[in-house]
């Protein structure tokens, strides 16, 4: 989901700030008010899809909260927070400008009787470092749902985007595919355009309604505009709208399809004003890169890293492996959250798998390895738990000799298992 919007002085986001702390925010507010003088786009999830809209725009800040950042606010890495809050061209923020805007933001965020969680603040950071950089454009994406999501206080956007939904986060958006349509569709804002992925009816209902009600001009992607030539393991060749022969270098099959979606953005955004030639669409979408998304991380043997957390992404994972690797087992080094349908993503992964190393993430969300490793058993998969992530890279790689590896179930182990890989293999 997504929200591409001008940024007035995002007040809404002080008094965001300002409402949680009883009328005590003052300095936050002050801050926040300092912040944007541009356009931001809001970006809700498929990360992809907002990289890409980012590159084709030359945006000057790309800014995603998901899962994966909120475990960067939990574990505090900076390396990795510079990752998430990026700058011009994927540019880290610099260590000295990230302890600065920490040091800004953490007197107001103290003095908060109700007080914000890392994901609230990481957002501030992001917001203040925007302005800063004087951003004409950015890319935010939404960490949960989105009508209650901290990043939705922005003004309304240039055009807000929902991608594909599944069943994500059923706790606190609610046990139906309506439900999580209408928490998602919270980002629509009066009069601003919308494009969404559609293709789930139930869902589609829901956001064709609320962007009548706010008289926002709805888009849905038109797919049957879109022509997949072939995929390998550095791209994929598609079609659409008349871009033709577009190399994608995000190898999953999925991609064409978000691609698609991103594309389609970038139609309405130029009906808005914005000048932005087919050329650039194409040198974007050739150029994109997406860390931990069906990412190679090596060609021979094969070792891919991905991020599927839910059963809606890892049944696209399973079909890109089977469409990459036709007719290969894998070894799986899995994580996976106590608070995700195990069951079901395991019963998607069994049958490509031919050995289990299961690890646990460094979050207190994440099922113990053995745990892990017993669900796997008792559903007739072999496994065995690692101590570390580490050692279950290092386990993994060995148990798959000359065959493909796949690590996956989570983003939260995504810069553990990179680190790791590159040590092992430097070694």
């Amino acid at each position: 989901m997504r929200l591409i919007l001008p940024l007035k002085a995002f007040q809404k986001a002080a008094e965001f700030f300002g409402g949680k702390a009883a009328l005590k925010q003052d300095d936050l507010a002050a801050v926040i008010r300092d912040m944007i003088k541009g356009i931001v786009i809001l970006v809700g999830h498929a990360q992809q899809v907002g990289k890409a809209v980012g590159r084709v725009l030359r945006a000057v800040a790309v800014f995603f909260v998901d899962d994966y950042l909120i475990y960067i606010c939990i574990q505090m890495q900076f390396r990795t927070i510079q990752t998430v809050i990026g700058g011009s061209a994927g540019k880290q923020i610099p260590d000295d400008a990230l302890v600065r805007l920490v040091e800004r933001v953490r007197p107001a965020a103290e003095a908060m009787s109700d007080v914000p969680t890392e994901f609230e603040i990481i957002t501030a950071l992001g917001m203040l470092w925007f302005a800063e950089e004087k951003c004409d454009i950015v890319v935010l994406e939404v960490g949960l749902g989105g009508t209650l999501d901290s990043t939705n206080v922005i003004d309304p956007p240039e055009c807000a985007v929902i991608t594909a939904l599944g069943m994500d986060h059923v706790k606190e958006l609610g046990p139906t595919l309506a439900d999580i349509a209408a928490a998602k569709a919270g980002i629509i804002k009066p009069g601003s355009p919308v494009v969404s992925y559609g293709g789930v009816p139930e869902a589609d209902a829901v956001i064709a309604r609320t962007a009548e009600e706010k008289h926002a001009p709805l888009t849905v992607v038109d797919f049957s505009r879109l022509n997949v030539e072939g995929g390998s393991l550095d791209a994929v060749a598609f079609d659409f709208d008349g871009l033709d022969g577009i190399r994608l270098p995000l190898i999953g099959s999925y991609q064409p399809k978000n691609a698609a979606l991103a594309i389609t953005v970038l139609r309405v955004l130029r009906g808005r004003g914005w000048d932005i030639h087919d050329s650039a669409i194409r040198t974007g979408l050739e150029q994109v890169s997406w860390p931990g998304r069906f990412e190679l991380l090596r060609h021979a043997p094969a070792f891919l890293l991905d991020g599927s957390h839910n059963a809606h992404g890892m049944r696209a994972t399973v079909q890109s492996l089977r469409d990459r690797f036709p007719g290969q087992k894998f070894v799986f080094l899995l994580s996976i959250m106590a608070d995700k349908d195990v069951d079901e993503m395991l019963a998607l992964l069994l049958p490509l798998a031919e050995q289990f190393v299961t690890v646990a993430a460094h979050t207190p969300r994440a099922m113990p390895a053995e745990t892990l490793a017993e669900h796997i058993r008792a559903r007739g998969g072999r496994a065995e738990a690692a101590a570390d992530i580490p050692a279950g890279v290092a386990r993994a790689v060995e148990l798959g000799g000359d065959g493909p590896v796949c690590a996956l179930g989570t983003l939260y182990f995504s810069g553990d298992v990179r680190q790791a890989f590159a040590r092992l293999t430097a070694e």
